[in-house]
């Protein structure tokens, strides 16, 4: 089996983890055109993120970190062998390359910059949200100022979810001039308040930033029931809020 492989489950993604669940069950809210290659991106952003917990020691994740760096600089090749979940998804998706590539970039940049990404799942939310939204027709004109709240609640949404101090502020966009001091801006506006930055959510990003809406509903008794998940998405998609 390949160092960056693991074994199929029919529950969630290859893995079957829940780190990325609430992604996953707004798949259905996606075009058809484009939900295979959302969901071979979640699956992506939940392998890396999980390198660190699963390796035996930094550096090992270190090592398979590089594997999928030259394992998706071998998709532009044509060279990436088959055989492992995610790359076959990525692979059989037609997914496009320059989503990834920032997504992977992002992995690498929070492991060698935050000290706790040895011991805690890399928080790639916002790394997640800007390649799915690179899927999107309008997406990139949609998102416009919304970036920045998008990027601090994405933070925030991981952390609560994690049960970990926020990371680091993670990728912003290529439109951002100063990621790290706008988002540092943002630390004192509540979630809600950031929540309301974003809505209404565009038609296309709905899918995409539904997740978000879930911010706050995660705490040390455990992730909402998978109801109040469902309805909570179902709303951001039907409304916009």
């Amino acid at each position: 089996m390949a160092i960056g492989s693991r074994p199929a489950s029919p529950a969630g993604g290859p893995g079957g983890s829940a780190l990325y669940g609430d992604y996953r069950l707004a798949l259905p809210y996606w075009p058809e055109a484009r939900r295979a290659q959302a969901a071979a991106f979640i699956d992506l952003a939940e392998e890396l993120s999980l390198i660190p917990v699963k390796a035996s020691d930094p550096m090992v994740a270190r090592i398979r970190l590089q594997w999928w760096v030259e394992t998706i600089e071998g998709m532009h090749h044509g060279t990436q062998r088959p055989g492992q979940p995610v790359l076959d998804a990525l692979t059989a998706s037609a997914a496009p390359l320059s989503p990834l590539v920032s997504l992977v970039d992002e992995a690498v940049r929070l492991m060698e910059e935050d000290s706790r990404a040895d011991r805690c799942p890399l928080s790639l939310s916002a790394a997640l949200i800007e390649a799915l939204i690179a899927l999107t027709p309008q997406g990139q004109a949609a998102i416009g100022e919304r970036r920045q709240a998008m990027t601090t609640l994405a933070r925030r949404y991981d952390a609560s979810r994690l049960a970990a101090p926020p990371a680091a502020p993670v990728l912003s966009g290529p439109h951002a001039s100063s990621p790290q001091e706008a988002s540092a801006s943002l630390e004192s506006v509540s979630t809600r308040a950031l929540w309301s930055c974003l809505t209404p959510v565009p038609q296309d990003l709905a899918p995409v930033l539904a997740p978000l809406a879930l911010t706050g509903r995660y705490g040390p008794g455990g992730p909402p029931s998978l109801f109040v998940r469902r309805t909570r998405l179902f709303w951001v998609i039907l409304r916009g809020r």
